[in-house]
């Protein structure tokens, strides 16, 4: 079940400061994974991890900036996808959390369904 925070929440900002960390990286669906590397590239961005697994039929490239441990990207090649539509290519954000048991627990007192 995904994570809605309804902007009515009643969380506590200190609370949430004491629980989120950052984010760590974005996954986005590619339909020409090269194409995608390249343009990502530009952007000063290397290829950090590449995993192809193709029992799933798809493959994961990580990128980053150097050796920093901070916000990626991860594309996502679905084997025999070349497009998605406008809205459907964007797939999860990664976000670390010293302790995901005490984070959910302040969602649930907010009310927040996860």
């Amino acid at each position: 079940m995904p994570l809605l925070i309804r902007p009515d929440s009643s969380i506590l900002q200190n609370e949430l400061d004491e629980t989120m960390s950052r984010i760590l990286y974005t996954m986005i669906r590619v339909g020409d994974l090269e194409r995608s590397i390249a343009f990502y590239r530009q952007f000063g961005l290397t290829e950090r991890l590449r995993r192809d697994v193709p029992e799933g039929k798809y493959t994961l490239a990580f990128l980053g900036y150097g050796d920093d441990a901070g916000a990626g990207v991860e594309l996502t090649y679905n084997y025999g996808v070349s497009r998605y539509e406008h809205g459907t290519a964007f797939g999860h954000l990664v976000i670390g959390v010293p302790d995901v048991f005490a984070l959910c627990e302040v969602l649930r007192l907010s009310l927040i369904h996860i």
